[in-house]
């Protein structure tokens, strides 16, 4: 995974990592962080000194999101789970199970305020408190 500086079109730093094609990455609101997740079941936080990798979904990761504040992250994917993590600790605060039955949740999106996520999956959009 590159970044690069569209201004004088380079490379300025490259993640290496994932053993598989990397899926879906998403910045940290302050733009310091990047989380991602390749085929698997890993998500990876990076920044330029430190990577932090977390497990806890039973099937491929899918989507990602951050808090507007950069204290949490969502993940969902083909376990028809969203988990709630904290972005330093990597601790799991909770476990959204609304889409069972209803496949892979693909898509995940957080309230500007922070209060509420939306999520989706094949016909579905949940709208929940993440709060």
């Amino acid at each position: 995974m590159h970044i690069w500086d569209i201004n004088i079109n380079k490379v300025i730093f490259t993640y290496i990592g994932h053993s598989t094609t990397v899926k879906t990455i998403a910045w940290s609101p302050d733009s310091k962080r990047i989380v991602s997740t390749g085929e698997g079941q890993q998500v990876r936080i990076w920044d330029q000194s430190n990577t932090l990798i977390f497990h806890g979904h039973k099937g491929s990761v899918s989507a990602l999101a951050w808090s507007p504040d950069g204290r949490r992250i969502a993940s969902a994917g083909e376990d028809q789970q969203i988990k709630i993590w904290d972005s330093e600790t990597l601790q799991l605060f909770y476990t959204y199970g609304g889409h069972a039955g209803k496949g892979c949740v693909d898509a995940i999106a957080w309230a500007p305020d922070g209060k509420r996520l939306a999520s989706a999956s094949k016909a579905t959009i949940h709208i929940w408190q993440a709060t």
